[in-house]
């Protein structure tokens, strides 16, 4: 145009039209960078702040801002499938913790319990609103804490017994916290030592026995023999050999008994008239009874009562040997939802503890070493408990404990 010598005013009106198209693509080209820009910065802010919901739209498929574009979307899918798969172990592991039966205790750096589950609060016997923020010292024995694992013995609002420990560590937030597991092992090592000694004297009865017999035989054999009752010290004997052959076998029988315990047929019982009915096999002794269990109980009535008369029988049998004629106490109770019958007598009380459940073990002349084990033997199989200690006035106290239905 300028060689064509056009009009300068042509040439400038071309000009500027140009330079506006080119202001004008500058502007629209800024404004869609910009955008996109602004776009995958909001996306990322989305990210960082945990919404992986978000997602950028590609004007294009090919080049840097859509390849770029592209790799954010796949990013939030990322972390949007992981995002899922920790919720889903979370509440997997939640699950798991509020339904073992193992209590689950966990605390910062300033002894404050920071996570409990059902089973800690069972323990305790109280709410997880309670014991959250609460000091740990306060609510778990000092050994429990300093033990690193083990067994240990201590008596729980909700469990008595021996516990196994295990405590660990583990970061939250960039702060230590300590991890405590209690595990009420009790049961299982009365199971396991209730089984060895099942099996012991299966075996100790069956070979016993295998002598026995025949010993008892030949004995009453003998005893027949014309020989031997024309000597007389030949005849007493003989006679003393076959007794105690008897003997033994109504021992090895009464043993036999703990290895074919029945399993408990469980009805409505009232303690109170389990109590009277025991009693009155006593006659001669004095009693003095409170029970305030006015609801019945399951039980299996005629375990029940062997086990009250096992009990009873000892306390006679201990004031006896104190020789003391007072009244033998006996309490019933409830708490918390826990049927407690307490049996007290005024005798010596118990001067070897770690014994006193263990079977062939008897402090008296007479004892077969069962009454006790069988005892507690009926009673764990009504899931109570049973304990005897020194009571601090005197005498000894045994202690029954097991669940209580009320709502029969």
């Amino acid at each position: 145009m300028w060689q064509a010598q056009t009009s300068i005013y042509l040439m400038s009106l071309v000009v500027i039209i140009m330079l506006s198209l080119v202001l004008m693509s500058s502007c629209w080209i800024k404004h869609q960078v910009t955008t996109q820009f602004y776009t995958l910065a909001n996306l990322l802010e989305a990210v960082s702040e945990g919404d992986y919901s978000l997602r950028g739209k590609q004007a294009r498929k090919t080049g840097a801002l859509a390849e770029l574009t592209r790799q954010i979307n796949r990013l939030s899918d990322t972390l949007t499938v992981q995002r899922h798969e920790v919720k889903e172990s979370q509440l997997l592991l939640s699950k798991i913790i509020s339904h073992i039966d193992v209590a689950v205790f966990a605390w910062n750096e300033q002894g404050l319990i920071s996570l409990v589950n059902p089973a800690a609060c069972a323990l305790c016997k109280q709410p997880e609103s309670e014991l959250l923020n609460s000091e740990v010292k306060a609510i778990v024995p000092g050994s429990f804490l300093t033990a690193r694992g083990g067994v240990l013995e201590h008596d729980f609002a909700g469990k008595q017994g021996k516990f196994h420990v295990f405590s660990d560590h583990f970061m939250e937030q960039n702060h230590r916290h300590t991890l405590l597991f209690i595990n009420h092992v009790e049961a299982l090592l009365r199971a396991e030592e209730l089984k060895a000694w099942k099996n012991l004297i299966r075996v100790l009865s069956h070979e016993i026995n295998n002598s026995l017999v025949p010993i008892q035989s030949l004995s009453e054999l003998m005893l027949q023999e014309q020989v031997v009752q024309d000597n007389p010290s030949l005849k007493e004997s003989t006679e003393i050999v076959s007794e105690r052959a008897r003997s033994l076998s109504t021992f090895i029988a009464a043993y036999k008994r703990l290895t074919h315990t029945p399993k408990p047929k469980l009805q409505a019982l009232s303690i109170a008239e389990q109590l009277r009915k025991v009693t009155l096999l006593f006659p001669e002794q004095e009693f003095s009874i409170q029970c305030q269990l006015e609801s019945p109980v399951q039980a299996d009535a005629i375990l029940l009562q062997q086990l009250l008369i096992n009990l009873v029988k000892n306390a006679i049998e201990a004031q006896c040997i104190a020789n003391v004629e007072t009244a033998i106490e006996i309490k019933a109770a409830i708490n918390s939802d826990i049927a407690n019958i307490i049996i007290r007598d005024h005798g010596n009380g118990i001067n070897n503890p770690e014994n006193l459940f263990v079977p062939f073990y008897s402090t008296k002349a007479d004892g077969s070493g069962i009454g006790l084990a069988l005892s507690r033997q009926i009673i764990e199989a009504h899931h109570g408990q049973l304990k005897l200690q020194n009571h601090p006035e005197g005498g000894c106290e045994a202690r029954l404990s097991l669940p209580a239905f009320l709502s029969l």
